[in-house]
């Protein structure tokens, strides 16, 4: 069991993991299995400090709004719906809050779970163009 404490960056911590994977995808199947079956039954456990950002409900809900049950990248409607029966989309705001984006109706769109995670994991300037053109409000006279 470890003791004490171990401050480890988000990044750096983000590296090591993308790391291990790449190790992992070049192993043959049946390496990648005995270490799997050698592997530790029950995960390690730490704690995390994270910033969150406090997001305007009314933004949030606005995108949905004029969404209207569409994906705003891949213009499909939601996959499915919650269980109150709306159209399930996810806000995304096109220049991240993370990275001094701004919480407001032209930053936010309404995008499906699988658009949603290509954006933070692919973030093509193509798409961020699209979304942008895509935010502008009703009657914004665009």
């Amino acid at each position: 069991m470890l003791t004490g404490t171990r401050a480890v960056s988000r990044e750096d911590q983000q590296a090591l993991d993308g790391q291990r994977a790449k190790k992992a995808k070049k192993l043959s199947d049946d390496s990648l299995r005995a270490r799997a079956e050698k592997g530790r039954k029950k995960p390690s456990t730490y704690q995390q400090s994270t910033t969150q950002y406090e997001r305007s409900v009314w933004v949030a809900e606005y995108a949905k709004r004029l969404a209207n049950g569409i994906c705003q990248l891949c213009l499909q409607p939601a996959p499915f719906e919650n269980a109150k029966g709306v159209s399930y989309l996810e806000t995304h705001h096109i220049v991240w809050l993370a990275k001094c984006g701004e919480d407001t109706i032209a930053n936010t769109v309404a995008l499906c779970p699988n658009c949603h995670k290509k954006m933070h994991i692919v973030d093509d300037k193509k798409d961020v163009e699209i979304l942008q053109q895509r935010a502008k409000p009703l009657g914004d006279g665009a």
